[in-house]
């Protein structure tokens, strides 16, 4: 979690999520930081992936993007 613009952050890291279980791993441990922080902003942070394992209405950041912020 970070904080910008007085809005909180809510990120989950992974090198690469090309296996539905790795998906369920990432995605269960964003869904489970929600719960604490409901009113945050939510994004995966990924070097490599394979979009179908990604639901549409989760934000994913490519790593490179991140780290030019």
């Amino acid at each position: 979690m970070y904080e910008k613009d007085a809005q909180r952050h809510l990120v989950n890291v992974s090198y690469s999520v090309q296996t539905a279980d790795t998906a369920r791993r990432e995605l269960s441990g964003l869904e489970e930081s929600q719960k604490a922080l409901p009113d945050a902003d939510t994004a995966l942070i990924l070097n490599d992936w394979d979009p179908k394992l990604i639901p549409k209405n989760v934000r994913v950041i490519p790593a490179w993007e991140f780290l030019l912020q």
